[in-house]
């Protein structure tokens, strides 16, 4: 999934990744950034999780005329399915607001997304900043696509939307399923399907609509 890569080199790397990975495992010490990093290795390693700050409690509530993605931006990222939902809302009023830098390749795409307002591209903004922007959003947009690294890594921009009280509309990646639905203290959002904007966008209107439902997300997921 990396843009810098030539594709016809991806593949053929895979095996030469993993024989680093052995190499490394049998001369160093290892921390993992994530749980699903352990198949990739034989023998146990400690995990040191990317972790998010919890506000004791949300600075807004949930509002009504903007949704929010916080993150990189590539095609993987689902860049693409950001642009085309913009384009949906717009006529409804609700703006689909991008903070983050983005691939070489998805750039043009989103400078021609912003000049005809389906979206607000702001590029990257530091971190504190950028989690004061999100406050008070109507949801939090992550509409990653379905590939192997995704199926297995904690998407970090969901725990940050829940933490300050954002519905989530997420794709169905099995990590982001279990945060959004699989939680005791109950559902934090809706799940689409993998490339589908229109979904994405219907979610969220249906957010708009039901003042109940969006606190009722906002509270569990917090």
């Amino acid at each position: 999934t990396k843009p810098w890569l030539p594709r016809p080199l991806r593949r053929p790397l895979g095996p030469i990744v993993r024989g680093f990975e052995r190499r490394a495992e049998q001369r160093m010490h290892l921390l993992l950034a994530e749980e699903g990093y352990r198949d990739r290795f034989t023998l146990e390693h400690p995990v040191v999780p990317n972790t998010t700050y919890v506000p004791e409690r949300p600075e807004r509530g949930p509002g009504t005329d903007r949704v929010v993605y916080l993150g990189h931006l590539s095609a993987a990222r689902g860049a693409w399915e950001l642009v085309e939902m913009g384009r949906l809302l717009r006529p409804h009023g609700v703006r689909v607001e991008v903070i983050g830098a983005a691939d070489s390749g998805i750039r043009p795409m989103l400078r021609d997304a912003h000049r005809e307002e389906a979206v607000q591209w702001y590029g990257f903004v530091p971190n504190d900043q950028a989690l004061r922007m999100i406050s008070g959003a109507l949801a939090g947009v992550c509409l990653l696509q379905d590939t192997p690294n995704y199926r297995s890594s904690l998407p970090t921009k969901v725990v940050e939307y829940m933490a300050h009280g954002l519905p989530v509309v997420s794709t169905p990646n099995p990590a982001a399923v279990s945060l959004v639905n699989g939680r005791p203290e109950g559902e934090s959002g809706t799940v689409v399907p993998f490339g589908d904007p229109a979904a994405a966008a219907e979610a969220v209107l249906r957010l708009r609509s039901d003042s109940l439902l969006r606190e009722r997300f906002s509270a569990a997921g917090h």
